[in-house]
């Protein structure tokens, strides 16, 4: 009965700590414009909490485990939470550390997309899938918030492959895309054959529907710019290395697949706005919304 009552007590210790420290949106932050939401969430929230010691990447030993108990339970609010903040409560379990930036998204001109493809801002966010020594390698992943006028943002989360890239740290060392290979570990076929069976959603290839409707592209893909980069030694830290990249300049060159069938055509230019920021907000409540 002791372990039972001290069980509890923690459980209730932990829901006041995170309520306590669980940020608020105004309350007419949903009318504001697309670069009022940008530039409060940027000066407001993600620059003032930016990290004075980097924090390790990744949760380790019971805080992992705790962690990923509690988010074993809500993992559908991944999909269906519509904030640019995370559900109360909801720990990030993947991804957990990255460094986050303001991007302009330029289209060519005649682009036959509409919505943010036609042109827009937002927020990047760079992270780990894992800490590389304990994943075995390096899983780097891109999520792009879109911000709209009086609307929910729309998200989407780029990868190059659920297996990661081997030994190479150079976060800008392959192009990222929302259509991924299939992997060659048995052991990641069954996570991704679970999670479609649990979420009813194919995690090798996500819907670009939401970002330009009524007429979106099959696939994105993201091609780093000529001579962005980042270390590919092991020993740096990528959230310190994208502090080195200045802003102004093209992160990538963007190109679309219409269909399947149809080969890929140049549709425009995602430009860095600010230096890269890694902070507690944007690693602990920002929120990157999943597509199903």
């Amino acid at each position: 009965m002791k372990t039972l009552r001290l069980l509890g007590g923690l459980v209730l210790a932990t829901q006041f700590a995170s309520m306590a420290a669980f940020a608020q949106l105004p309350k007419n932050y949903g009318s504001w414009t697309a670069e009022q939401k940008v530039d409060f969430l940027w000066n407001k929230k993600l620059v003032p909490s930016a990290w004075n010691q980097l924090p390790p990447i990744g949760g380790t030993g019971w805080e992992g485990l705790w962690k990923s108990a509690q988010a074993a339970f809500s993992l559908s609010e991944s999909f269906d939470h519509d904030s640019d903040e995370m559900p109360r409560d909801r720990p990030k379990i993947f991804h957990p550390s990255g460094s986050v930036a303001q991007f302009e998204f330029i289209a060519d001109e005649n682009t036959p997309y509409a919505g943010v493809l036609a042109g827009s801002v937002g927020l990047v966010r760079f992270s780990l899938g894992a800490d590389p020594k304990t994943f075995g390698g390096y899983l780097p992943g891109m999520a792009l918030k879109f911000m709209l006028d009086g609307r929910p943002s729309v998200n989407v989360h780029l990868l190059n492959s659920i297996e990661g890239q081997g030994d190479d740290h150079n976060l800008f060392a392959r192009p990222l895309s929302n259509e991924l290979p299939e992997p060659n570990s048995l052991a990641f076929r069954f996570i991704l054959k679970s999670l479609k069976s649990l979420l009813g959603l194919d995690p090798l290839h996500v819907s670009l529907d939401h970002l330009s409707p009524p007429l979106a592209p099959h696939r994105l893909i993201f091609v780093p710019a000529s001579g962005v980069s980042t270390s590919s030694n092991s020993e740096h830290d990528f959230r310190e290395d994208l502090t080195q990249i200045p802003a102004g300049i093209c992160l990538y060159e963007v190109y679309a697949q219409a269909t399947e069938a149809d080969a890929f055509k140049h549709m425009g230019r995602m430009m860095l706005k600010t230096p890269f920021v890694a902070s507690q907000y944007g690693d602990e409540q920002l929120f990157f919304r999943h597509r199903r």
